[in-house]
């Protein structure tokens, strides 16, 4: 035949074409659909986007049965089944009730037309009825099963909804629970209708909610001039705690990044500290096996476009913001010694004098430069130099090897992987056995007895009289979900060398010290 008439016709109906397939060869899975179809009549390039517009059509016709997973066929039937017929006879199955809702809400989001067939309607109205009738149903349940009747106008649904969202007492918990998601939006729209306290059920949603839509959509309702400062509050806590909700921190600096961004903290200052907290993050994940994922999104964003977001960063940082970006990138393993040198690179570009401080690195250090340690974080960096030098460079010259083994070095990504990991574990090594020259042990009488300083437990209150409490520790000993933070923090900084009922400001928020404590009395 004509293989160009046939691509055109595959473009214009691709749900014809896959019934003709079907018909010749059977059913067949999507994966088996595409093995005969791609490069063969639609070139590979367009496939994806073909197939999406093909399947919302074949999804619609009444001839070709789809499957419910994806590993299995597509059939085509030998008569034309209609969609409310197809239906009904899944609803025989007696699936659970959440399986009901979850069908009942993708038919009618497939197939709102079939409403106008009245005698469906009245079944279905029917059908949820009984299912609303049972026992034991959770008020999520209830809610979903309303909603599907108040779209179908059923007399007294809407009171009923109104009833049980106005006396339900863990709403957000229902929210997190709700298996739909148009379901979790439209709870939201009609809480914020009729409860007063729904700002802060939203609040407390926003770091919580699994789906980013949701997310988005209580972001841009708390985002009003009512509730603004509230909603910068809440996010404050995202870079000052980056451990706390990972996915929604790397999510939020995406957003405020862009410059036509509103969004609070969306300034120069703002994505600043956002882009700390993420480098902050991204040495945390790396310890984590369940995180990769989310570490490889960060790399991504920090590498992609040539490093756009650094060098946007870095063009409104200071001099000692720059400085402290370097130096959490050199504690982060997933980024090479590549990446570590365009970052220095790129600080050079915006603070020359950076070039001229790498080059007298080996000059002796100052008092302010150096890197205290509890005994036990000494130690654990001491076990960590011995682990790269006696372990995990020998397994590595070890896969080098094997690797060359292999052959063809230019083609040899297994060979440029284990180069890579040479070059980290050179870089790190030699970083630690820097930075462990330059360390002292933290004692007790290095600890300032009337004063905010190393080794510091400090008790401050906000303008709300809200009770605080961190200690103040080295780099290596900090730990902010325990409330350890390093003594070269930002926060730290701000109430360095204050004292008891003196006050501290911290991103544009005032703090007064109501006592200081020994970090090695609290040991005891």
């Amino acid at each position: 035949g004509d293989p160009e008439a046939l691509e055109k016709e595959s473009r214009y109906n691709p749900n014809e074409i896959i019934r003709l397939l079907l018909r010749d060869l059977g059913p067949k899975t999507a994966a088996e659909i595409k093995n005969e179809l791609c490069d063969l009549v639609i070139p590979a390039e367009d496939w994806n986007r073909w197939w999406q517009t093909a399947r919302a059509k074949v999804k619609k016709d009444t001839k070709v049965e789809s499957p419910k997973e994806l590993k299995e066929p597509f059939r085509l039937r030998e008569k034309d089944v209609p969609h409310e017929v197809a239906f009904h006879k899944a609803l025989e199955a007696k699936p659970d009730v959440n399986a009901t809702i979850q069908m009942v809400y993708t038919f009618l989001r497939d197939f709102p037309e079939t409403l106008k067939n009245q005698e469906f309607k009245t079944s279905l109205e029917a059908r949820l009825k009984d299912v609303l009738a049972q026992e034991n149903l959770n008020d999520g349940q209830k809610l979903q099963l309303l909603f599907f009747l108040e779209d179908l106008h059923v007399s007294q649904s809407s009171e009923k909804i109104v009833h049980l969202l106005e006396h339900m007492p863990a709403l957000s918990d229902l929210v997190r629970n709700t298996q739909v998601m148009a379901g979790q939006k439209r709870i939201l729209q009609k809480t914020q209708k009729i409860r007063k306290d729904w700002i802060e059920i939203y609040l407390d949603l926003i770091f919580t909610i699994d789906q980013n839509m949701i997310r988005d959509f209580i972001l841009s309702e708390l985002d009003a001039p009512e509730t603004q400062d509230l909603l910068k509050q809440k996010l404050g806590s995202l870079h000052l705690h980056p451990f706390s909700y990972p996915e929604v921190l790397v999510g939020y600096l995406k957003k405020i990044i862009d410059p036509k961004s509103k969004l609070p903290f969306a300034t120069h200052e703002g994505r600043n500290d956002f882009f700390e907290g993420l480098l902050i993050l991204l040495d945390h994940l790396e310890q984590k096996a369940h995180h990769r994922d989310l570490a490889k999104k960060v790399i991504g964003l920090i590498t992609g476009d040539r490093y756009k977001i650094v060098r946007d960063i870095m063009q409104h940082s200071s001099l000692e913001e720059v400085k402290e970006y370097l130096l959490l990138a050199t504690k982060c393993d997933t980024l090479t010694d590549h990446d570590i040198k365009i970052l220095h690179s790129l600080g050079e570009v915006v603070y020359p004098e950076l070039a001229r401080l790498r080059k007298d690195k080996d000059k002796p250090t100052s008092d302010d430069q150096v890197i205290w340690s509890t005994q036990e974080g000494y130690l654990k960096v001491q076990t960590r130099i011995q682990q790269i030098a006696t372990v995990e460079t020998v397994i590595n010259a070890k896969e080098i090897e094997a690797a060359r083994a292999l052959g063809d070095l230019r083609e040899n990504a297994e060979f440029k992987a284990a180069l890579e990991k040479r070059d980290r574990l050179q870089t790190e090594l030699k970083l630690l056995s820097d930075q462990l020259g330059k360390t002292r042990v933290l004692t007790a009488d290095d600890v300032p007895s009337d004063e905010v300083g190393i080794g510091s437990v400090v008790h401050y209150r906000d303008e709300k009289g809200a009770h605080h409490k961190l200690t103040l520790l080295g780099p290596w000993d900090a730990d902010p979900e325990q409330n350890i933070f390093s003594f070269q923090s930002k926060l730290a900084q701000a109430m360095k060398g204050k004292k008891v009922e003196e006050t501290f400001e911290f991103q544009g928020e005032r703090f007064t010290i109501s006592e200081i404590n020994n970090y090695f009395d609290q040991k005891l």
